[in-house]
């Protein structure tokens, strides 16, 4: 199980190289999270870096290539890169319209007509006060 100072180094790392890796053609986004190999995930903390589509190295450019670890500018300490192939990211539109849902004086759907975002859940007064 990673500790939580990695995951927090590898975030800390992925924000503060973001920028830098989204200028690069093949780069579409960044995360953080646990290696991939072979299918499996694995427990090592790494920076993701999701691209269009992967090539093998011998068919890139050396300033195409992606690097194999990122390094905290403040402390020099390095965290893994895995790169996941993710195709095109484009956005998800959906303009239809829904009949909203009835229950008893709760009503969950559109606000006036117009799209309402929805937190799709139901609450209750807790039995337990949430400080405890």
């Amino acid at each position: 199980m990673p500790s939580d100072e990695r995951v927090a180094q590898a975030r800390k790392i992925q924000e503060t190289q973001t920028s830098a890796l989204l200028e690069r053609e093949n780069v579409v986004g960044t995360g953080t999270g646990l290696r991939l190999r072979n299918g499996e995930i694995t427990d090592e903390v790494v920076v993701t870096i999701a691209v269009r589509r992967k090539f093998p190295a011998d068919q890139l450019s050396t300033a195409a290539l992606l690097p194999s670890e990122l390094r905290d500018p403040d402390t020099g300490e390095t965290i893994g890169v895995d790169v996941l192939e993710v195709g095109d990211i484009v956005p998800a539109v959906d303009d239809a319209r829904y009949r909203p849902c009835r229950v008893g004086a709760v009503s969950a759907g559109t606000a006036q007509g117009r799209p309402a975002p929805s937190a799709g859940s139901w609450s209750t007064r807790p039995t337990t006060p949430w400080w405890r």
